[in-house]
């Protein structure tokens, strides 16, 4: 099994603890949206990470200006990239293409649709669905549909004719939605991760229903091959099990402070954990016992194999791809060189 692996920061330990005064300044500021991202989080830089997985080898790395949400399709490979909210389309190591949108704030996840890409903005409380230009052809602000009010500062100042690129807009101030998929082309799920929530959006209604509630700061709502779906609690510490109709079938216990991922891959649960995110702004950082950044298998619940990428590189995704998607990335990347000599394989 061949991986790609984004890795949206190298230097996390810095940046949280700059994210943690910003957070503390927002209290005196006169709107949410004044501050700018900070340098430390400027500087930062993250990756993608090719992986022969079975056979416990790196096949390439291309840096990248913070990485998170990917997809690949027919050799194409579109990324969405925090530092500069906008969505990248690579060849090869190249950016050849640019899709942005001044409400791009804090860009998460892609989702191919028929007409571009649905696309989760969680800085600007936005999911919208773009044609391939670039050009907006939905769009859905939670904080218009049910989560205003004074919970989150952010739709009781948001101007359609500001710019919100490159703002620092905390969780706190939105639902923050951070993942997104169709289940037909008047029907989205997505992930809230302030409150806590897997919600379905009739596009032509308007109307968001509560599928799930009672979650630990959810990301990843993905599709499960043999039909129904999944979604990481993340800091509820199991992967849920939902079935074709959204009913909830079991869950995967996984020991991770932090479940940012995860994908079923036939027996295989690969899994990206990272150390946890403390959000009150006055409490103190993770501790070493949080431990390590990771991307692990399990199989049966049981973890078999992990890849340790330390306390400071903060995984985002891991997706299985094709041999020869692998092998055309590898041959693309191949004058891009990057030390992974510090990554650690371990077997269970």
């Amino acid at each position: 099994m061949y991986c790609l692996i984004s890795v949206v920061i190298r230097q996390w330990t810095a940046v949280y603890e700059e994210a943690q005064a910003s957070k503390r300044r927002l209290v005196d500021v006169a709107t949410s949206t004044e501050l700018e991202r900070s340098p430390v989080f400027n500087a930062a830089s993250g990756f993608l990470l090719l992986v022969d997985w079975d056979g416990g080898r790196v096949l390439g790395g291309l840096e990248l200006p913070k990485p998170t949400g990917f997809l690949l399709e027919g050799g194409k490979l579109q990324v969405a990239l925090w530092d500069q909210d906008e969505i990248a389309t690579l060849a090869g190591p190249e950016i050849v293409g640019r899709l942005r949108h001044r409400w791009f704030n804090h860009l998460h996840t892609l989702e191919r649709t028929s007409r571009g890409l649905l696309v989760t903005s969680s800085g600007t409380d936005l999911v919208a669905e773009i044609d391939e230009r670039g050009e907006l052809v939905w769009e859905f602000f939670l904080f218009e549909h049910g989560y205003g009010g004074k919970r989150f500062r952010l739709g009781q100042s948001f101007e359609r004719s500001h710019n919100y690129n490159r703002r620092y807009l905390p969780a706190a101030l939105t639902t923050h939605p951070n993942s997104a998929i169709l289940v037909d082309e008047h029907t989205v799920l997505a992930t809230l991760f302030t409150t806590g929530e897997l919600v379905r959006i009739d596009r032509r209604s308007g109307q968001v229903d509560v599928v799930l509630g009672g979650l630990r700061r959810p990301h990843a709502i993905r599709r499960r091959a043999t039909g129904g779906y999944t979604l990481a609690d993340t800091e509820g510490g199991a992967v849920v099990l939902l079935d074709r109709n959204l009913q909830r079938e079991g869950q995967i216990p996984v020991s991770s402070p932090w479940i940012q991922d995860a994908v079923l891959a036939g027996e295989r649960l690969l899994v990206a954990g990272n150390r946890r995110i403390v959000m009150n702004p006055l409490a103190p950082g993770p501790k070493e016992a949080d431990g390590d950044n990771h991307v692990i298998e399990l199989r049966g619940g049981e973890p078999r194999k992990r890849l340790n990428f330390g306390p400071d590189s903060r995984v985002y995704m891991v997706e299985p791809i094709a041999g020869a998607d692998a092998e055309a990335l590898a041959h693309s990347w191949r004058g891009s060189a990057m030390d992974t000599g510090w990554l650690r394989w371990e077997v269970s």
